[in-house]
């Protein structure tokens, strides 16, 4: 299935079409508790790096809950995306107490004349001219890092991973740390 969407992604992004079309989040409302809710506009990962470190981009504020410890209650309404340039766009919520299965994950890119309506996590969510990206986890994963709990398990790391091994954005984290080179001295 990600494959499938993978090709649609590319013909998107090719698409003379899509340029006029702009991503519209009409809602997005909770009522449950986060300890933070982002945007990101994905131009890039870093697969040396796990969670929100791992996307690389411009973050798009959603919300004005900067002095709070815990979001109460999230509502964003008619916010319009930037039509120029990649399209690619993860939506995260982590929950209070640090509960990975919790969390909510939301990756799309634009495609015009679809929606993307529904509810999960705690989560309303109404967008125009987009189409949801799946977060398949392979586990032939040939990368270093993911034998590593911490990155496995992240839902922002397979997402990177997947983009990367379909060719949809670079990797722009070292994949090993390079060896250091002494010279020795008689």
């Amino acid at each position: 299935m990600f494959k499938e969407i993978a090709g649609r992604i590319k013909d998107i992004q090719d698409s003379e079409a899509q340029i006029d079309s702009q991503i519209a989040i009409h809602k997005l409302e909770s009522r449950e508790e986060w300890f933070c809710f982002w945007l990101m506009r994905v131009k890039a990962v870093n697969l040396m790096e796990h969670c929100q470190k791992s996307l690389l981009g411009q973050r798009i504020q959603i919300h004005n809950y900067k002095h709070q410890k815990v979001i109460s209650r999230l509502r964003v309404e008619n916010l319009s995306l930037d039509p120029d340039g990649p399209q690619i766009y993860y939506l995260c919520g982590v929950t209070v107490g640090f509960n990975y299965v919790g969390n909510f994950h939301l990756p799309f890119v634009r495609a015009t004349g679809n929606t993307l309506k529904g509810e999960r996590k705690g989560v309303r969510y109404h967008i125009e001219n987009a189409v949801e990206l799946p977060i398949p986890v392979h586990q032939d994963n040939d990368h270093p890092m993911a034998e590593r709990y911490e990155y496995r398990t992240c839902r922002n790391w397979q997402f990177a991973y997947n983009m990367v091994r379909e060719g949809l954005l670079e990797d722009r984290g070292n994949r090993l740390p390079k060896q250091r080179q002494f010279e020795f001295v008689h």
